[in-house]
């Protein structure tokens, strides 16, 4: 019997080595010390905190969230306390936790971002996502994105400001997104980032006027996911630098987000098998990441087996009692409130405070609810130990070994339904298993 304790869960990235898989998305796991003394965080690959800009904005006014028949649309307008309030009131405690920092930036010129990207990484941040990708932002933000020349220059110069991993966050509302992607590679990005969301709008009837009131949004959702997988193939046929393909945007609590993680089981496996291609000719290794719809502590395994090298997680912690948000009985089940990043009741949390007569006025998000799990300790626990415990149903110490002997089976519809407890009435569920899951 393989012994579970040996099994190696460490994957590399850009040179730095994670501890594990699964890194904490940003927006649903602060910046970490909120949970610190609670589970030793060491056990994560990465926590990603907040996008940020040099000096922090506001956001956009007015009607700033719309929920639409195939997503939703934002027009947040990276909303955010600023670099140096980042470094001065977060990223000390963040240091702290064992594992590694990753920063998200935009700016609105040039120098904006290579200045937030050098006070960044000279205060210690492990990786560094340049947004040069969010499209309800006046100046900056998509500007950016959208010509190889722009794009090139702002990656040319914020990478010979910094020595951390720069991982270039790209924009789909272009009409070449290949040009671009090789102009950053060209410029000297070490990891490209992709899709953001997809410039859109919507008419109130009543008063035949946009409804939010920055005119336009970003379109995030199962309709973006196509597009998303498009495009990350063509990049990925382009360039020769790690890729990390994303959901249709970074708002947090949205029902894409979900979907697009299963969906992207078949992409997971043919990009994987088209790495691993690449890496017999050339010998450069190309990490992907699974981020997005993993929901279930199967799902983690299942991705790594996939191919994925690490995953990142954001509605997972926000089902447990640590999370900052009520528990609730809803229809006879409990569950959490699920924040968004820039929720309504996001902005009671200490970290937005901008200063000022203007404190805590931030409203970013959606509000919804995660089926409750307990505790966040026993979790981490347990889900980490059901990936062990698979690795070594498998005969694998170590995440590529399982992706070498993991086989996938096609089953039927019936098969599905019987792999589950059937044609039995059930008394008293199992504390981690659900007939509803």
């Amino acid at each position: 019997m393989t012994e579970r304790a040996n099994v190696d869960l460490r994957v590399n990235l850009a040179g730095r080595t994670l501890a594990g898989p699964v890194v904490a998305a940003s927006g649903t796991f602060g910046f970490g010390p909120e949970y610190a003394g609670i589970e030793d965080l060491r056990v994560l690959g990465g926590i990603s905190g907040k996008g940020l800009t040099l000096h922090g904005q506001p956001g956009n006014p007015g009607e700033r969230l719309l929920e639409t028949p195939a997503g939703l649309m934002n027009s947040i307008g990276l909303q955010n306390p600023g670099v140096q309030h980042f470094i001065d009131h977060e990223l000390p405690a963040m240091k702290t936790l064992g594992t590694t920092v990753w920063a998200n930036l935009g700016g609105h010129t040039v120098e904006e971002n290579v200045e937030g990207a050098r006070l960044l990484c000279e205060a210690g941040i492990d990786f560094l996502e340049l947004n040069i990708s969010c499209p309800n932002v006046h100046g900056g933000g998509m500007g950016f994105g959208t010509s190889c020349e722009s794009a090139a220059e702002v990656t040319r110069e914020v990478r010979a400001a910094v020595k951390k991993p720069v991982i270039v966050k790209l924009t789909p509302n272009v009409t070449d997104i290949v040009s671009i992607a090789r102009a950053c590679e060209k410029a000297g990005a070490d990891g490209l980032s992709l899709i953001n969301t997809l410039l859109a709008m919507r008419i109130d009837p009543a008063t035949r006027r946009p409804v939010l009131k920055n005119l336009t949004g970003g379109l995030s959702g199962p309709a973006v996911f196509p597009v998303a997988l498009r495009m990350v193939w063509q990049v990925y046929e382009a360039v020769h630098i790690p890729i990390i393909g994303i959901g249709g945007g970074s708002i947090c609590i949205t029902r894409e987000q979900k979907g697009i993680g299963r969906g992207q089981a078949t992409a997971v496996i043919e990009v994987a098998k088209a790495r691993d291609e690449y890496y017999k000719e050339t010998g450069i290794y190309v990490p992907i990441c699974s981020d997005g719809g993993i929901v279930q502590d199967y799902h983690m395994t299942l991705a790594l087996a996939m191919g994925s090298d690490f995953i990142m997680l954001g509605r997972y912690f926000a089902r447990f009692d640590e999370s900052p948000t009520n528990k609730v009985n809803i229809n006879g089940s409990y569950m959490k409130e699920y924040w968004g990043e820039g929720s309504a009741r996001a902005r009671n949390w200490q970290r937005y405070d901008l200063g000022g007569d203007k404190k805590l006025s931030f409203e970013e998000g959606v509000d919804s609810y995660v089926p409750y799990a307990g505790s966040l300790k026993d979790n981490v626990s347990l889900s980490l130990s059901k990936v062990r415990s698979t690795m070594c149903n498998c005969g694998a110490l170590t995440i590529p070994e399982l992706q070498e002997r993991g086989q996938f089976i096609r089953i039927t519809g019936a098969g599905l339904k019987e792999s589950h407890p059937h044609d039995v009435f059930i008394t008293k569920e199992a504390p981690n298993y659900s007939v509803n899951l």
